[in-house]
């Protein structure tokens, strides 16, 4: 039997790696790709020798694209190697952007910077119809660079030959289409050696059919160079690495691919015998517990979510954790994403999680005793997936999304640890997770108007049940019978004294113009720069916090809403209000996930239609903004679920709410089935594991085995995706800490995380916590930004962050 082809990935920290990965999966079908960072030690710390000798087991290399310059060995690794091999080394080789200006600087040529970078453009690339693009008419294509290669051609020269500077090397392609920065370089070919490269990235969502079968083009070269150099042996797993100082299985970096799963074809919800997902043994280990729940239909134009709130409150003594879909004139402002509201009912005994990046503790209260330790962030995600099994349970009422489990937040701080980025958090932070076990709710479907009580505690709460329903019922009867006095109504609220302290406009655009700088250098494509506003009140005037959220949610309705009110013996309460609009991520209980990042803002003013906010937010810049989130996000999905799984749903159109107008896009994918034996995701580079702190640590065969045949969750996706890429820009781990600095390491703390909940059915529903109120004893912040890219304007970014800020300012 043959062995399939192999392909080794160098992965230069870029957030689009598994996209690549992806598309040449599906491309070649038959191929098992590795993956290794280009700044592997196995191999940059040793004789160059080891690094030959590990090149000989594979059929080709595809060179990655990556933030950096080519001009600085550091930020090319192992890609830089590539061009001189010796000749019974010598491979195939596709360099993409990075990977394709180090090929051209191998040999003679140049590489600047272009004078305006271009990120998130989609161009039209002029070709001769041979080697990469052989049988190919119009090209359109993705590019994502800020520096361009340059084969020295004078102003006479036919530019489809070699130069006289660089006579090894073939143009192949062209951009002639842009006058700001003349023609630019798109592909090349080596005149006798297999090394090929693409400037532009042929795997982005915007890359067209055209362009991305360059892949396809590339793997016919290779099999033309495999043909003609028949006399040198064959790759194959068993060449002799004898040189190397650690066991073939400990090579691959944990990634090796398998193509033999199946893919979802329609991004429908895979059919299970089980709605629950997880491994095997926790099942058996924690039988599903039955979910009792009572529903009853109400004839009101809306249900009164804040008359039910007050209720709970009164009669247990706990404010509930909400999680609220805005309405408005009594229907959902967004019904497709903002359809239910979740009260989470809690008490004294309620089980908590907080974790603390400042301490590395995790602390569990479960039934009044308190247990610490030191974690890391993995320990946390790891013991929320503990308990998301525990709670298992199964016949709740099928289309709710939420019949108990857990209910909190992640911190900004929190997720840059998952992508090994060092946060800076003050002694005396609050949290930077935090979630309460939540075993009752009850649950608003604001479409059908129908209530639905429930419990996870068995057929002994069943008095509960109809107890708290019948006070619902008569509370809302009351509400009916007294129309004027509505629920909400906090106008008398009296505003205390307090100090407000709002960016500096010369230091925001101070902040601008070196992320400017940053991309101009091609150190990220988009940087998204935030700041907050602090309101310090008096201790004994600071404004109660339900009054707040009260009036935040009749001014600003929004799909992803949330009151949290937090509070512990140790510590001052914590409350979030939020009125965000923007899911980060949601997974089904059968596996169907789905993000919905927005990038593109125009405020709400009386002169401003749909038509006309449509016309902004389809210029260059908007669309180039949320172009770059939806590649990455579809590289984090790509990560967990595999190639052939992902695809957009919704791509750059305009949504309306209460007080802007959004440009967003949604991307779905299928989680593998539970008990499938595949592992095709595991070629896709985690991006947990693309960190400062782990680019030198090496995998043991252990964890890779472990990697391997664990199922993946939507927890596990939830890992993998942090922090949110419309908070962050991209590539993901350099924008983060560029961001760190520009910042001066002030935390964004709840700001720019995410909130939800994980449902004991096996779902979850994270939104992004943006136009949100954070309240940390007497004080209160109001976080706001934007994204930064080559063609920001202070003035224009300032405006945006403040016309943000003020949603959630008026409250005060």
């Amino acid at each position: 039997m043959m062995s399939r082809p192999q392909v080794l990935f160098l992965d230069a920290y870029d957030s689009f790696s598994n996209n690549i990965i992806a598309l040449t999966e599906l491309t070649l079908k038959n191929v098992e790709i590795t993956v290794i960072h280009i700044d592997d030690a196995r191999f940059l710390e040793q004789d160059l020798g080891v690094f030959h000798n590990y090149l000989k087991q594979f059929d080709a290399v595809v060179a990655g694209p990556g933030p950096g310059d080519p001009r600085r060995s550091q930020d090319v690794g192992l890609i830089g190697k590539l061009w001189s091999l010796p000749e019974d080394v010598v491979l195939p080789v596709l360099g993409i952007c990075l990977g394709f200006q180090s090929l051209v600087l191998a040999f003679n040529g140049e590489v600047g910077r272009l004078i305006e970078p271009r990120h998130g453009f989609v161009t039209g690339v002029s070709h001769r119809r041979e080697s990469l693009f052989a049988d190919l008419d119009s090209v359109h294509a993705t590019q994502y660079h800020s520096l361009h290669a340059n084969l020295g051609h004078a102003a006479n020269d036919d530019r489809w030959m070699s130069s006289e500077k660089c006579k090894k090397i073939q143009p192949l392609a062209w951009d002639l289409s842009d006058d700001a920065n003349g023609p630019i370089l798109m592909a090349v070919r080596h005149c006798s050696k297999p090394f090929f490269g693409v400037q532009y990235h042929p795997e982005s969502i915007c890359t067209d059919e055209a362009g991305n079968r360059v892949i396809g083009n590339w793997w016919r070269e290779v099999q033309s160079w495999k043909k003609q150099n028949e006399h040198r042996p064959s790759p194959s797993f068993s060449n002799n690495l004898q040189n190397l100082s650690m066991p073939r299985e400990d090579l691959d970096s944990g990634y090796g691919t398998s193509t033999s799963s199946s893919s979802s074809s329609d991004g429908e919800d895979v059919e299970d015998p089980d709605l629950e997902r997880g491994d095997a043994e926790s099942m058996a280990a924690n039988p599903a517990r039955i979910v009792s729940w009572k529903s009853a239909s109400t004839q009101e134009r809306s249900v009164d979510v804040a008359k039910i709130m007050n209720l709970m409150d009164e009669t247990t003594g706990h404010v509930p954790l909400l999680l609220e879909s805005g309405t408005k004139n009594g229907k959902p402002v967004r019904s497709e994403t903002g359809r239910y509201s979740i009260m989470a009912c809690r008490d004294e005994t309620s089980t908590t999680f907080r974790y603390s990046t400042h301490t590395h503790l995790l602390e569990t209260m479960r039934g009044g005793a308190s247990e610490s330790r030191q974690s890391t962030v993995q320990d946390v995600f790891d013991a929320l997936t503990r308990e998301q099994q525990i709670l298992r349970a199964v016949e709740g009422p099928t289309h709710v999304p939420f019949w108990g489990g857990l209910v909190g937040y992640i911190t900004y701080e929190a997720a840059l640890e998952t992508i090994n980025v060092k946060p800076t958090v003050p002694d005396g932070h609050y949290p930077d997770i935090w979630f309460y076990v939540v075993e009752r709710s009850v649950v608003v479907d604001h479409v059908d108007k129908t209530i639905f009580v429930q419990s996870l505690r068995g057929e002994e709460d069943r008095q509960w049940i109809f107890d708290t329903q019948t006070r619902i019922s008569q509370v809302l009867s009351a509400t009916v019978s007294n129309q004027a006095l509505p629920s909400g109504d906090v106008s008398m609220v009296m505003t205390p004294r307090k100090q407000v302290s709002r960016p500096a406009r010369d230091s925001y655009s101070a902040k601008v113009h070196e992320c400017q700088a940053h991309i101009r250098a091609g150190s990220s494509y988009e940087l998204c720069l935030t700041d907050q506003t602090t309101i310090k009140y008096q201790s004994s005037s600071s404004p109660k916090s339900w009054d707040l959220y009260q009036k935040l949610r009749q001014s600003n309705p929004a799909p992803f809403a949330a009151y949290l009110a937090f509070t512990s013996l140790n510590s001052p309460p914590l409350s979030i209000l939020s009125s965000s609009p923007e899911r980060f991520l949601s997974w089904s209980r059968k596996g169907k996930c789905q993000f919905r990042p927005i990038k593109g803002t125009v405020q709400k003013t009386p002169s401003t239609s749909l038509t006309s906010a449509s016309a902004i937010l389809n210029t260059r810049k908007e669309r180039a903004e949320n172009l770059m989130i939806v590649d990455l996000i579809r590289h984090d999905l790509h990560g967990v679920v595999g190639a052939g799984n992902v695809h957009v749903e919704k791509l750059m159109q305009v949504e309306e709410y209460e007080t802007v107008y959004q440009l967003v896009s949604v991307i779905e994918g299928q989680l593998p089935p539970p008990r499938s034996k595949s592992h095709l995701h595991n070629s896709i580079t985690p991006q947990s594991s693309v960190g400062a702190s782990s680019k030198k640590h090496k995998v043991t065969k252990d964890a890779q085995r472990e990697q391997k045949q664990k199922p993946k969750t939507g927890i596990d996706l939830l890992r993998a995706s942090l922090p949110p890429g419309s908070m962050t820009g991209a590539p993901k781990l350099s924008s983060c800490e560029l961001l760190l600095d520009i910042e001066n390491h002030a935390p964004r703390g709840v700001y720019s995380g995410v909130l939800g909940y994980l449902d004991a059915g096996g779902g979850g529903d994270f939104s992004v916590v943006i136009r949100t109120l954070v309240g940390w004893g007497d004080e209160w912040k109001v976080g706001a930004g934007g994204a930064v890219t080559a063609l920001s304007t202070e003035e224009g970014e300032w405006a945006e962050m403040g016309a943000k800020c003020e949603a959630a300012l008026g409250v005060f």
